[in-house]
C-alpha cells in the first residue's frame, strides 16, 4: 500500500466528526468505538488478537526476583526512592 493514511483517512474524518458534536456541558463523555479494535463476532477476542508477543515467564521470573527489596535496610530503599544513592 502506497500511503496507509489514505486508507485511514475515512475513519478519521469520522471519528472527528462524532467529537466535534459533542458539548462540553455533557454529564459524561460519549463512548466512541475504537476502530483498532477487532470486530467482537468476526475474531473471538484471545491472547493472540491483537498480534501480542508471548510472555516469555524468563523474563517475568528475572524482574519479579530482582525487585526484592526485603534484604534491604529502610535506609536503602529511601536513598532508592529519592535519588540519594
Amino acid at each position: 500500500m502506497a500511503n496507509p493514511l489514505q486508507r485511514a483517512l475515512f475513519t478519521i474524518n469520522s471519528l472527528e466528526d462524532q467529537m466535534s458534536n459533542v458539548r462540553l456541558t455533557l454529564s459524561e463523555f460519549p463512548v466512541f468505538e475504537n476502530p483498532l479494535q477487532p470486530i467482537m463476532q468476526d475474531t473471538p477476542l484471545g491472547p493472540t488478537t491483537l498480534n501480542l508477543p508471548t510472555i516469555n515467564n524468563e523474563v517475568v521470573s528475572a524482574q519479579v526476583q530482582g525487585s526484592n527489596f526485603n534484604n534491604m535496610t529502610t535506609q536503602q530503599k529511601l536513598d532508592i526512592l529519592f535519588g540519594n544513592n
